[in-house]
Order: C-alpha cells, then structure tokens, then sequence
C-alpha cells in the first residue's frame, strides 16, 4: 500500500540484512543495477489483495517465498529458522517495552475470551513452544 516505503526498503543495506528473504538476498548479491521494478496496475486500495493475488497466480514470480496475497497461508519456516527462533533469547527490557505498549488498552470480553482460546491452542500446536519435543 506504501510504494514509496517498500522501495526504500529494498534500498536500505540494513534493512536488507536484517530481514533476509529470497529478493533481499538477490539485490545483495547481484546489485540494484541487475534488476527492474514495474508497476503493473495501479488499482484501489480495497481490491489491492484481489490484484496481487491476479498477479501472483498469473506470473509465478521466484522471488515471492508467500503464494497466498498478504497472508501466511502455507509457509513454514525451516529447520534452521526454527531452531535460531527458540535459541533467541528476549531481553527483559524488550518485554517491558512489549508489556508498556499495551497497558491500558481496552479489550472487550468477547476478546479476551478469543485470545485466550486462540493462545491455549497456540502453545499446543506451535513448533517453537519450548515445551514440545523437537520436530524431525
């Protein structure tokens, strides 16, 4: 939605490495100069997922890891991910700052309740909850 903050993103040497993907990866490796950026369709902001989906399915592109438009919907994070996930320790101050940032918000009920189911059946099935033996 924010072309201007994608791209400057893909320009950023820290931005870059700090967030590995296939696409950061690349403009690393083989430089900005070995790639091109087209805007395909300009197109309201409520039909934005329905095109890039269109777009995703007619183009196949090899540097999108997300098949699904703006969802998660059937990536799994490697062996290797999963591990460094566990292996990360959070500081202290990093939760506080969490904890800080959500004091005093209001949630209804119903919230509460869908948050509470939805975090008891997280823990369950997540592979980095640390309770849960190793996946092979």
């Amino acid at each position: 939605m924010d072309l201007a903050k994608r791209l400057r993103s893909y320009y950023n040497q820290k931005e870059l490495a700090r967030n590995p993907r296939p696409i950061q990866d690349a403009l690393l490796k083989y430089g900005h100069s070995n790639f091109t950026l087209e805007i395909l369709e300009y197109c309201p902001e409520a039909e934005l997922i329905e095109r890039e989906q269109f777009y995703l399915d007619l183009l196949i592109p090899d540097y999108n890891i997300l098949k699904n438009a703006y969802s998660l919907l059937g990536f799994k994070h490697s062996q290797e991910s999963i591990e460094k996930f566990k292996a990360k320790i959070i500081s202290p101050e990093h939760k506080k700052l969490i904890s800080f940032i959500h004091t005093g918000k209001l949630v209804s009920e119903e919230t509460r309740k869908k948050l509470s189911v939805a975090t008891a059946s997280h823990r369950k099935n997540n592979p980095l909850t640390p309770e849960l033996p190793a996946i092979t």
